[in-house]
């Protein structure tokens, strides 16, 4: 009779096999993000997730403490939330309000609603780069960017994300012409870049999305800036600019997977009709650049991105290729010519020296687990190895 039970017990856990596999690499993957949130830290906060500046290929990594990233990850995790099991969704609310003690230390210098990329409680901007953080150019001004990503995290009064929603239009109405980008949309009214006065300012199209998507995530009244900032996105997309010359169309960001993320994120929350225009040569970009790329992060966002957008695709990526990349996949560039003239970026390309890539395994871990929930994803072993495979058809 135990030898009956035995044998029974066996088929059932091979014929739930694939189950099992998959619930438990749910658990893994948000096991791996929950293991890398700072506890206790000189360098970072608690509650933060740490990110690194990375240069020549990975080989050389210097610890960077921004909030972008922190923004980030919470941001795409609160958005999972329908996935997460209850006890997921605790920790992560429990680790959320530690690191929201020390938000306050990157908001304005003067007191105001704006964020920063660094530190300005006090200012320490580049933290482990000397030569940088002792300029006082290195001084950031606070930015939409940055602004609009804290923004969409929880819990702040919808009066103050009104107010920020005022500045930001009110900013971008300062500076009329901007010499750092394409000639037809220098004259623009469409956001900029900074909460600057002196700075020079520029004009990317994946900070565009991120600002709106603050607005639609907030449901906030579109103004005649969100409109301007709608016909340029759909213009430099018509163009194929956000294609073949990704590093001036973002110079924050300038990888055509990545922009083609954020902007599927915008386009899954904004309705607007002239927006929904490019809803279709998107979803063709993404499929090329999912056939033509190598990198195993840029298919997993890719992915992410026609999910979001309703489109599914086979797709079978190896998790030993995934993880090879998830400790230094860049997300955001440093682009000190950012605000040059446009024909001094362009004699310099898109590498050069003046300019250095921020990643965060963290936000890697979170994007891979956000490709696993959007699109249905399993993961299995195969004769390869474990691959994560499309289920969907």
């Amino acid at each position: 009779m135990a030898v009956s039970k035995f044998k029974y017990l066996l088929l059932t856990l091979v014929l739930l096999q694939s189950t099992v596999t998959v619930r438990s690499q749910d658990i893994g993957l948000f096991e791996s993000i929950k293991a890398l949130q700072i506890k206790q830290d000189s360098f970072y906060r608690s509650g933060f997730f740490p990110s690194q500046i990375v240069r020549k290929e990975g080989k050389k990594i210097v610890e960077d403490n921004t909030i972008f990233f922190t923004g980030l990850c919470y941001y795409t995790l609160f958005s999972l939330y329908p996935h997460l099991t209850v006890e997921q969704r605790n920790y992560n609310d429990s680790m959320f309000a530690v690191a929201q003690k020390s938000f306050h230390i990157y908001r304005n210098r003067n007191g105001g609603l704006t964020y920063n990329f660094y530190q300005t409680h006090p200012d320490n901007p580049f933290p482990n780069l000397r030569f940088f953080s002792k300029l006082d150019r290195a001084r950031l001004p606070d930015d939409l960017d940055d602004t609009g990503i804290m923004y969409l995290l929880p819990d702040a009064p919808q009066s103050d994300k009104r107010a920020i929603h005022e500045l930001m239009a009110a900013q971008s109405g300062k500076t009329r012409k901007v010499i750092s980008t394409f000639r037809e949309y220098r004259q623009t009214t469409a956001y900029k870049t900074w909460f600057a006065r002196k700075m020079k300012q520029d004009i990317d199209l994946c900070v565009l999305a991120n600002i709106l998507t603050f607005v639609q995530h907030n449901s906030l009244a579109m103004g005649s800036v969100d409109s301007a900032s709608i016909r340029l996105i759909v213009s430099m997309v018509q163009n194929n600019l956000h294609i073949d010359r990704p590093f001036l169309a973002s110079p924050h960001y300038q990888r055509s997977p990545v922009i083609l993320y954020h902007l599927s994120r915008l386009l899954s929350l904004c309705d607007d009709s002239l927006l929904q225009t490019i809803r279709p040569r998107l979803i063709a970009d993404m499929k090329h650049q999912l056939q033509e790329t190598a990198s195993s992060m840029d298919k997993l966002i890719l992915i992410s991105s026609l999910y979001r957008l309703g489109e599914t695709v086979d797709f079978s990526i190896g998790m030993n290729d995934i993880y090879r990349e998830i400790k230094h996949y860049a997300w955001f560039r440093a682009n000190l010519m950012c605000g040059k003239r446009l024909w001094i970026k362009k004699l310099l390309g898109a590498d050069n020296m003046f300019q250095f890539d921020y990643a965060s395994e963290a936000y890697n871990r979170c994007l891979l687990l956000e490709c696993y929930f959007t699109s249905h994803a399993a993961i299995r072993e195969t004769s390869g190895g474990l691959k994560l495979v499309s289920t969907v058809k």
